[in-house]
């Protein structure tokens, strides 16, 4: 049986495109939609940066959901 490689606790989603800010948030939104269906949550604020030509950088932390303990009998 295989095994399964474990899930990161802590990642960082960055976007990076130059594709215009509509686009890059709209990428952004995608990719932290698609972690929180994985067990993801934010942690943290979205943090933007534009570097010295004006095209904007994403970041956004993100932690692993612990999984929920069983319930008592």
């Amino acid at each position: 049986m295989a095994e399964k490689t474990p899930k990161q606790r802590y990642i960082v989603i960055m976007d990076s495109s130059s594709v215009g800010i509509t686009k890059s948030v709209n990428l952004m939104v995608n990719q932290i939609n698609t972690k929180i269906t994985e067990g993801y949550i934010p942690h943290g604020n979205l943090v933007a940066v534009a570097d010295d030509d004006g095209n904007p950088s994403f970041f956004q932390p993100m932690i692993l959901r612990a999984p929920t303990p069983p319930a008592s009998k």
